[in-house]
């Protein structure tokens, strides 16, 4: 058993020993042959062996990731908006006369253009029995003294002009009946405006101030009961101030002038009479522009204007002061729109 295992391994020795000398024998032969075909083809370039082998590599494709990009949210801050709006311009409507030169022009125009408008009116005036003494801030009789203005009585009748009237150009009265009698004095007014007077409350005769009318900017007399409330009365061959007796008033006219005694009339305290009141054109104009400034300011817009004539009478202390027997006229108005 044992010269068999040394018989196997020297067979197998000499098997490797006799690989190995062929393998450099091949060798050899190899780098001969090799050594031959490059002489060979650098001598000679016809005899040149097989090509060259030329690798081509393939091409290198490089797949990138896709790149993401994650931009911020984009915030946009807007201004606040400026709306700048363009001023309103208001167009005024004309102005409507106001003064008596203007109001003279426009109705002049009217006039002239036929545009005139004309209302008639009616007025009665009840008859007052006497002052209502204690009341509507009057004095009691037994109160009130001899020779001053202690009680009143007014009877106010309304006329009403048309929405469209702007101005009032005209004014007429006509008084019906000529048997006034009054007792102590009396008045008459149109939207306080005092138009005829059996005495002149806002004449400088009048000692104390206070109880004067007031005048406005054109010369109007305004009727105020409390400024001639306990005012003295004038009155002729009565009272001890009876040498300051104060003549009539009318609109418009000095007393006793010739124009005076032509267009006003008023019969004296007590005594039975015909009224009359004509006014000049310029009073008139100047009475409208008093009575158009209130009604623009008086009055709303569309609505009627408003025209109130009183009669008034005053007494001291006598049972039937501030009587009076009533009057009828008639009243004309033109007027423009």
């Amino acid at each position: 058993m044992k010269g068999l295992k040394r018989k196997i391994s020297a067979l197998l020795l000499v098997t490797l020993v006799s690989c190995n000398k062929e393998d450099s024998f091949y060798q050899q032969e190899v780098a001969d042959k090799v050594g031959d075909v490059s002489s060979t083809t650098l001598s000679d370039p016809t005899k040149a062996g097989p090509a060259p082998v030329t690798l081509v590599e393939p091409p290198v494709v490089v797949v990138e990731p896709p790149v993401v990009v994650v931009e911020p949210p984009v915030v946009v801050v807007e201004p606040p908006v400026v709306v700048v709006e363009p001023p309103v311009v208001v167009v005024e409507p004309p102005v409507d006369p106001v003064t008596p030169v203007e109001i003279k022009l426009a109705c002049d125009k009217a006039a002239q253009d036929g545009l005139i408008k004309e209302r008639n009116y009616d007025i009665n005036f009840e008859p007052v029995l006497d002052c209502q003494w204690g009341l509507n801030g009057n004095r009691s009789r037994k109160q009130s003294n001899n020779c001053f203005f202690n009680a009143r009585a007014e009877v106010k009748k309304s006329f009403i002009l048309p929405v469209e009237a702007k101005r009032i150009c005209d004014l007429k009265f006509n008084f019906l009946n000529n048997n006034l009698k009054f007792d102590d004095e009396m008045m008459v007014t149109l939207n306080d405006i005092v138009l005829l007077s059996s005495q002149d409350f806002s004449s400088s005769k009048i000692d104390n101030p206070n109880f004067r009318l007031s005048k406005d900017e054109h010369g109007l007399v305004r009727y105020n009961w409390l400024n001639m409330f306990l005012a003295p009365y004038y009155k002729k061959n009565a009272c001890s101030q009876s040498n300051k007796y104060i003549e009539h008033y009318c609109l418009g006219y000095t007393y006793n002038s010739p124009e005076y005694n032509l267009n006003c009339k008023m019969p004296p305290t007590e005594v039975s009479g015909p009224m009359s009141v004509n006014l000049p054109k310029e009073s008139i104009f100047k009475l409208s522009s008093t009575l158009g400034f209130q009604f623009d300011s008086d009055f709303e817009v569309g609505k009627n204007k408003t025209l109130n004539l009183a009669l008034v009478s005053f007494g001291d202390n006598d049972r039937f002061d501030c009587s009076q027997n009533g009057a009828a006229l008639k009243v004309k108005v033109k007027y423009i729109e």
